[in-house]
């Protein structure tokens, strides 16, 4: 046999591809970055960008929780108030009915002639005398009774408004951006400016001046994107528009035919 007709066939060895796909798969980690820092409860976290949405959306989960929890707080403490509020004054008609009736069985007391009935009868005025004693003493008790629970519920009230005021500028400090009082007296002004009584702005709650601020801060930013002072024109003057016509009018009186015309002008005055 020739050896040129002899054909030295070596294997044919097929390179697996799955050192090709492992290469297309690595990934250099240098290359990406997933994360991202998030803050949250005043700390800030490096994690990837998939858990942020989970993380926020447990954050506004948790704060929604938070306000309802407070909601149904402040509803159950305002329910506890009316309640104690209805047996105080279930409590002083009792007293106040109690009060009027000793007033009138001491008024019987007043036509008695004491030393008379002392003379005639001294067992009799001794004890008639004792009933008018009691009777003013009880008098009194009541009345004083009434009175300290009138100042305690002064007092109450009194340190209620001041909680709900320092609670008030507590949240306006909270939410609304670089609040002051140079701020609550812009926003005082503004409200007059757009119809409130003097007592509706005594009587604002945080949520109205919240509420307030944002029509306050739109207002402010239509006014910048739209100025009321309008730029005019400016052009040289002219004596005639037109013909022989003398020119009588600055430009921002003219109607658009007379502006019109005017620049048509100057642009012939300017290419002769």
């Amino acid at each position: 046999m020739n050896d040129e007709n002899v054909v030295n066939e070596e294997p044919i060895i097929e390179q697996s591809n799955d050192q090709e796909v492992q290469d297309e798969n690595e990934v250099d980690p240098e290359e990406v970055d997933d994360s991202e820092e998030v803050e949250h409860e005043g700390k800030k976290y490096i994690l990837p960008k998939e858990l942020k949405s989970s993380l926020m959306m447990h954050a506004d989960y948790t704060r929604k929780t938070q306000e309802l929890a407070h909601e149904r707080n402040t509803i159950q403490q305002e329910r506890e108030r009316i309640a104690q509020e209805i047996e105080i004054n279930r409590s002083d008609l009792q007293d106040h009915a109690r009060l009027v009736a000793t007033e009138d069985k001491l008024k019987e007391f007043e036509q008695v002639n004491w030393n008379q009935l002392s003379t005639d009868d001294p067992v009799l005025a001794q004890q008639l005398w004792i009933q008018f004693t009691q009777l003013k003493e009880a008098r009194n008790a009541t009345a004083q009774g009434l009175n300290a629970r009138a100042q305690q519920r002064q007092f109450e009230a009194q340190q209620a408004t001041a909680k709900q005021i320092e609670e008030g500028r507590a949240a306006l400090i909270r939410d609304i951006p670089n609040w002051s009082p140079e701020l609550a007296n812009k926003l005082r002004d503004y409200a007059v400016s757009e119809g409130w009584t003097r007592r509706e702005i005594e009587s604002i709650t945080p949520a109205q001046v919240k509420s307030l601020h944002r029509s306050y801060v739109g207002d402010q930013l239509l006014k910048k994107q739209n100025p009321s002072s309008r730029v005019t024109a400016q052009a040289r003057p002219i004596t005639r528009v037109g013909g022989n016509a003398a020119v009588s009018k600055s430009p921002e009186k003219m109607t658009d035919k007379e502006f019109a015309a005017m620049r048509r002008m100057q642009i012939k005055n300017r290419n002769n």
